[in-house]
């Protein structure tokens, strides 16, 4: 999946597999300094919200929230951790990640940095984040990249989702997302997938607003 947007106009981008297949809308908004992201299960900010993520817009440290389903009763509300802006970081988040049973106890996994095996398999030659099953021991831990298995990290972690910044010349592709190993099956359940992806959008954010000194007016 792919993210599009137009350079001078931060507030909205599409996700969909190609140009002419866009499936979702994802919209930012700045007031009382504060930047909400939200994803839309449509093409246009009317759709209905999946999930919101409000952040501070001046790209300092804050706590950062995610909420699914904003618009229902019983909306969640989780925080999405150790995200330090202008620092080396490794963000988390915890979510019952088996189907959508909240009975289910809570799972934690982490986005780390990345230039490794899975960031070039969708994104090239370029940089990004790989999500981390830290429950889940997968293989042997491994400092080397060029011995570490596909979709495990060098602790021996499995790899679930990646992201990964456009390493060609399009204007208006800005990243590619994929799901991997049990992320890509679908048993850690939808409410775990749009967090995922909505956490991962807002680090490949983070990342753009950072190097162009961007900041979405409000």
């Amino acid at each position: 999946m792919n993210g599009y947007f137009q350079w001078k106009h931060l507030k909205e981008f599409h996700l969909g597999p190609t140009a002419s297949e866009k499936l979702y809308c994802v919209t930012i908004k700045v007031e009382h300094k504060k930047q909400t992201m939200t994803l839309h299960n449509g093409l246009t900010d009317k759709d209905a919200p999946l999930a919101s993520l409000e952040s501070d817009a001046w790209l300092r440290m804050r706590p950062v929230t995610i909420t699914l389903s904003p618009q229902a009763a019983d909306a969640n509300v989780e925080p999405f951790e150790g995200v330090v802006p202008y620092k080396r970081m490794a963000p988390s988040f915890s979510i019952p990640a088996c189907g959508d049973n909240s009975s289910v106890a809570c799972e934690r996994f982490e986005w780390r940095s990345s230039h490794g095996k899975e960031i070039k398999e969708i994104g090239g030659h370029s940089s990004g984040w790989k999500l981390v099953r830290l429950s889940q021991t997968a293989g042997e831990a491994s400092d080397s990249q060029s011995h570490r298995a596909m979709g495990r990290s060098s602790d021996g972690k499995e790899i679930v989702a990646v992201i990964a910044h456009n390493a060609s010349l399009s204007l208006s592709k800005g990243f590619r997302f994929a799901f991997l190993g049990s992320g890509l099956t679908g048993i850690l359940g939808e409410k775990w997938e749009i967090m995922t992806v909505i956490s991962a959008m807002h680090l490949w954010l983070l990342d753009f607003q950072t190097i162009m000194h961007i900041v979405p007016a409000a």
